[in-house]
């Protein structure tokens, strides 16, 4: 049986195609890699299409998004060209919907393409995950860029809705460390170095760049939530595969590499803070049970937001 790696790209092939060959170098399980360009420009989206003509010739096809084909096998790689930028819950769920189309796909890893393998990440992956208790979501340790600095952000408890609140009530200003003390609270690897040493340990929040979960279940989830364009998508995950009784682990015993930023250092501030604030409002009021001060309180803090986007 296949794992379907999906990539996003938006703008960014030169990350995406140094990902893909990290796979290519580590990787020794069967997979199929399924990239979808959310709607980049030209230039970047020909770079990806002959790129993968080169390397992968006739086990390479190219869907542009909304072409209605039938798939029963895909080939090692397959570009969906997407015209928009759809964000990051409806950019992947463009990618589950062609893996689910074949039959031999079994697990999916949900990959950013700032993402680098430095080792072969899938078969620990996928025995952890079909050994671990009630197993949601397994993810991997991740560094940073330089290698050797732990990404905190891969092993996280899932935020109190009030901090969440309080996060945009302060608009995001480190007043008194405040926000820095309460971000620091859920990491924790920072809290608990000793959990480095755990083959795998249960986590909240695993890190949305670097997710291997079975098809079957994210199917069942219907995928990601597209009310969010970017961000809370690892929050909304952990809530819907909590109700299901269903854990989430962090795999400090694999390793891989967090780039960071690199697709959305590309986009302006304004536009990034206020999908930020709509996705948090999103998640608060479809997954969280909010007080009725606590909805008032929000309101309030809606009506001092940046109305327009800026890209």
């Amino acid at each position: 049986m296949y794992t379907a790696v999906i990539i996003l790209n938006f703008n960014n092939s030169e990350d995406t195609i140094n990902c893909i060959s990290s796979i290519l170098k580590y990787n020794d399980s069967p997979i199929r890699i399924v990239v979808v360009d959310n709607g980049s420009r030209d230039e970047e989206e020909k770079k990806l299409e002959r790129y993968f003509n080169t390397h992968f010739k006739d086990d390479f096809r190219l869907l542009r998004d909304g072409e209605n084909v039938e798939i029963h096998s895909l080939p090692y790689v397959t570009l969906v060209a997407s015209d928009t930028n759809d964000g990051y819950a409806r950019g992947n769920n463009k990618g589950l919907e062609i893996a689910y189309k074949d039959d031999s796909i079994r697990d999916l890893l949900i990959l950013n393409n700032d993402i680098l393998l430095i080792e072969n990440i899938i078969p620990r992956l996928k025995e952890i995950y079909y050994h671990a208790e009630n197993c949601g979501v397994v993810s991997p340790l991740l560094y940073a860029r330089d290698g050797s600095s732990v990404e905190y952000n891969c092993a996280r408890k899932n935020p109190k809705d009030s901090d969440v609140i309080l996060r945009f009530l302060f608009h995001n200003r480190n007043i008194l460390n405040i926000l820095g003390k309460k971000s620091d609270g859920l990491k924790l690897l920072k809290n608990n170095p000793k959990l480095m040493d755990l083959e795998y340990f249960p986590v909240d929040l695993t890190s949305g760049s670097c997710m291997f979960i079975s098809k079957n279940l994210m199917k069942s989830l219907g995928g990601f939530d597209e009310g969010t364009f970017l961000y809370y998508e690892e929050n909304i995950l952990y809530k819907k595969l909590s109700a299901l009784g269903l854990v989430n682990y962090c795999a400090p015993c694999v390793h891989a590499i967090h780039l960071g930023g690199s697709s959305t250092g590309k986009v302006h501030n304004a536009f990034l803070w206020r999908c930020n604030f709509e996705s948090a409002g999103y998640y608060l009021e479809k997954y969280c049970n909010l007080s009725f001060l606590q909805k008032v309180l929000w309101k309030l803090i809606g009506w001092t937001m940046p109305k327009d986007r800026v890209e």
